[in-house]
């Protein structure tokens, strides 16, 4: 979400520059949805340098100290943080520093931290946009009840289905049958009305046309009742269809 969030607030994600502040489990979460978003360039500032390499070689990314941050803050468009801390990690003179330098380069940050690592301070900042972990939590609360809204038409779809499919199987299960019957009512259909036209006055290809599709109409009108019976019946009663 927080991913999510950075998207919606940045755009593309493919050409942008990610800080992610802690290396713990959040840290590895938001790197690797980051990753999957398309971020090339993520950068992984941790108290631990070695916790910060460790996550870098597994999905790609710079490992820095969080003492280099700053730095690091003057060029990226999303800051993330997540770390472990008592105290704010950054603050208004640290954002104000980074911001001196970038024009009119916005930056978002998305501090999912308990307690929070930055200062609310931060927003009074030109073009610094803060997200927090409050935020988020409504965001996700919106996206439940949206899904829940949801699940009475997602109902009406699987019964639906559930109609056209068990109407399927009824019928796959006794059309041999009704292909067979139908076979032997063309054929006989076809049989007695060669032997008629025979008997008959040279008739015109309409006139022909019209015996073709009478005689057709008949068979089917017979048939439609016993073949409805058996697709009704035939599929749950094997004496009926024998």
């Amino acid at each position: 979400m927080a991913v999510n969030l950075a998207a919606n607030a940045v755009g593309n994600l493919n050409d942008r520059k990610m800080l992610i502040i802690g290396a713990g489990e959040a840290g590895q979460l938001v790197a690797k949805a980051a990753r999957d978003r398309g971020v090339t360039r993520i950068v992984v500032a941790s108290r631990t340098q070695e916790r910060a390499s460790s996550l870098t070689e597994m999905l790609g990314g710079i490992p820095i100290s969080i003492n280099d941050m700053e730095e690091e803050l003057n060029s990226c468009n999303i800051v993330v943080t997540c770390a472990e801390s008592p105290h704010y990690i950054l603050d208004i003179t640290h954002v104000k520093a980074a911001m001196r330098d970038r024009a009119d380069l916005p930056l978002v940050i998305i501090d999912i931290a308990v307690p929070r690592n930055v200062d609310p301070m931060v927003t009074q900042v030109k073009n610094v946009f803060l997200h927090n972990i409050d935020e988020l939590s409504q965001i996700s609360e919106q996206n439940h009840r949206q899904r829940q809204s949801e699940v009475s038409e997602a109902e009406k779809i699987i019964s639906s289905e559930l109609d056209k499919f068990t109407a399927w199987w009824k019928d796959h299960k006794v059309r041999p049958l009704v292909t067979a019957i139908m076979s032997k009512a063309e054929e006989i259909r076809r049989s007695h009305l060669e032997r008629t036209v025979k008997t008959l006055p040279p008739l015109s290809d309409e006139e022909l046309y019209n015996l073709d599709m009478m005689t057709k109409a008949i068979v089917l009108k017979i048939l439609k009742d016993p073949i409805e019976n058996l697709k009704s019946n035939g599929h749950r009663n094997h004496d009926y269809t024998r």
